[in-house]
């Protein structure tokens, strides 16, 4: 992974790295969908996840075993499962807090990731919206 140079503003230069993870094509699907409905891009959406995450998780104490427990699919099955690759950028600092995190969890960077997008995408989806009434008018009363 190699760090890329953005423009200085304010006389501060940012690092910027490219990060890449495998995930299931609906995944993207989902995060395609949230990003249209909410007019944002995937990488924002994934950065957002990825702190909600580190803030939520940072606090708690890691479970190995939960992790450890989870069973890969066999060959036969990975062989169904469409994956595809997804990429982001992050600055310099977010990643060294991402992959602090997945030192301190004895963690993959990656596995880290698709839990943040997941947990981030199910959250949403159980969110209930409600409804709010659009004003077309506004009357002033006794003036």
């Amino acid at each position: 992974m190699r760090p890329r140079r953005t423009p200085v503003i304010e006389g501060v230069e940012r690092i910027v790295y490219n990060v890449s993870v495998k995930v299931e094509s609906h995944v993207i699907e989902m995060l395609d969908s949230y990003a249209k409905k909410h007019g944002l891009n995937r990488s924002v959406i994934i950065r957002r996840a990825i702190e909600k995450f580190l803030q939520e998780k940072s606090k708690q104490k890691p479970n190995f075993e939960k992790e450890k427990s989870k069973q890969k699919p066999n060959f036969e099955d990975r062989l169904q499962i469409d994956i595809k690759v997804l990429s982001f950028k992050v600055e310099s600092d977010f990643l060294r807090r991402l992959d602090m995190y997945a030192i301190n969890s004895r963690l993959d960077r990656s596995v880290i990731i698709r839990a943040a997008i997941m947990e981030f995408l199910k959250e949403e989806e159980d969110r209930v919206t409600v409804p709010t009434a659009k004003v077309e008018k506004v009357y002033k009363i006794g003036g």
